[in-house]
C-alpha cells in the first residue's frame, strides 16, 4: 500500500479556479485598461453603423456615414467608401483616415484617393458626437460622422467599410442614389481575440477534470459501499 497523501478532489478544483482566474486577467488586463482611456470602457466593442444616406448638396453628392465605438470615436482606424458601376467595376475608392497605421496613438486625419478623381476634400468633413444613452458615460464622443463630398457622376452602389483600432470591422451596401429609402444592409465582422480562444479551450479543459473527479469520487463511494 503506498504512504503518499492523494490531494482532495476538492483542493484540485481550488487550484484550477485559481488558475483560471490569473490565467483571464493575464488575457484581458490590457484590452480592459486600453478601451477605458476612451468612450465607456467596453473592451472589444466593434464599430457600427448607425446611418448612411446620399444627398445632394450646391452641386455635391454628399455621402453621409454616422458610426457608434463604444471605446470612443478616435478608437475608428478608417473608413473606406467604394463606388460601383452597374457592371460591378470600381469607379470611386476613398478612405478617411484617422491613423496613419494601426500601431499610431495620435491621430491624423487624411483623404486618400485611390480610384477615381472625384473627392472635394474641402467640403468633406468629420465630427464626433456624443450619442443620447451613453452621453454621461463617456469619457469621450463614441459616435462619428463623416461626409464624403464628391463632385457629380454616375454609379450604381456604394460599399462602405469602417474598421476600427483592433480590425473589429463593420459595413454597409446600398444604392448610390439620394432617392433611396429602403432600409440598408449593415453588417458587422468582430474579430476574436485570441484570448477568447483560450478562454473557451481552458473552460473546456476544466469541465473535463471536473467531471473526471466527480466520476472518481462516485465510484469510490461505490467501492467503499461494497
Amino acid at each position: 500500500m503506498s504512504n503518499g497523501r492523494r490531494m482532495n478532489p476538492i483542493t484540485i478544483g481550488k487550484i484550477f479556479s485559481l488558475l483560471l482566474v490569473f490565467s483571464l486577467a493575464f488575457v484581458y488586463l490590457p484590452d480592459i485598461v486600453d478601451a477605458q482611456a476612451g468612450g465607456i470602457g467596453v473592451s472589444n466593442d466593434p464599430p457600427s453603423m448607425v446611418d448612411v444616406f446620399v444627398d445632394d448638396h450646391n452641386g455635391l453628392i454628399m455621402v453621409h456615414i454616422s458610426l457608434r465605438d463604444l471605446n470612443g470615436w478616435s478608437d475608428i482606424y478608417n473608413i473606406t467608401l467604394v463606388v460601383l458601376d452597374g457592371n460591378g467595376h470600381e469607379i470611386c475608392n476613398i478612405t478617411y483616415k484617422q491613423y496613419t497605421d494601426l500601431n499610431a496613438r495620435i491621430a491624423v486625419i487624411d483623404w486618400v484617393e485611390t480610384t477615381g478623381n472625384y473627392l472635394d476634400e474641402d467640403n468633406s468633413v468629420y465630427l464626433p458626437y456624443h450619442i443620447g444613452e451613453w452621453e454621461d458615460n463617456s469619457i469621450d464622443p463614441i459616435g462619428l460622422n463623416v461626409s464624403f463630398a464628391l463632385t457629380q457622376f454616375s454609379g450604381d452602389v456604394i460599399k462602405i467599410d469602417a474598421y476600427d483600432m483592433k480590425e473589429a470591422r463593420c459595413g454597409y451596401q446600398g444604392p448610390f442614389s439620394a432617392d433611396y429609402e429602403i432600409p440598408p444592409y449593415f453588417d458587422e465582422d468582430v474579430n476574436v481575440p485570441i484570448g477568447i480562444s483560450f478562454m473557451a479551450a481552458l473552460l473546456g479543459a476544466g469541465f473535463i477534470v471536473y467531471r473526471r473527479l466527480n466520476s472518481n469520487k462516485l465510484a469510490k463511494l461505490i467501492e467503499t459501499g461494497k
